[in-house]
């Protein structure tokens, strides 16, 4: 289950994360749709609870809507919101739910990702999209 809004707003380091995020060598295909926008980008980091979002478009932090990933064996859906925004590179999404069978498939590519490489560093830069 995605933390709640206090939760999110009381992270103030990455030790204080619910889940660990995951750098991902491919970048999956991605996209998300809120309202009107169609956005088209790769996911750079992914976690249990959210991703990182590589776009040139900038969406303002709170608009709610719905992302699709191509993953390796499967097609992930979420509905999800902006929590931060870097514009021209990205932005941050936080899953707000998901079906049973897109959160074991999330749960186990996480656990995957974690046993074959270690957690993103902290700090890591957002690289330009491919």
């Amino acid at each position: 289950m995605p933390p709640n809004k206090s939760a999110y707003k009381k992270k103030k380091s990455e030790r204080d994360r619910l889940f660990n995020r995951h750098l991902l060598k491919k970048r999956p295909d991605a996209g998300f749709i809120s309202g009107n926008h169609r956005i088209p980008g790769e996911i750079h980091e992914i976690s249990q609870s959210g991703m990182l979002f590589l776009t040139r478009k900038t969406l303002a932090v709170g608009s709610v809507g719905k992302v699709g990933v191509q993953m390796p064996n499967w097609f992930f859906r979420a509905n999800a919101v902006v929590r931060c925004v870097v514009a021209g590179k990205a932005f941050g999404l936080e899953f707000l739910n998901m079906s049973s069978i897109d959160r074991q498939m999330l749960r186990n590519y996480c656990g995957r990702l974690g046993k074959d490489s270690q957690s993103s560093p902290k700090n890591s830069s957002i690289p330009p999209l491919s």
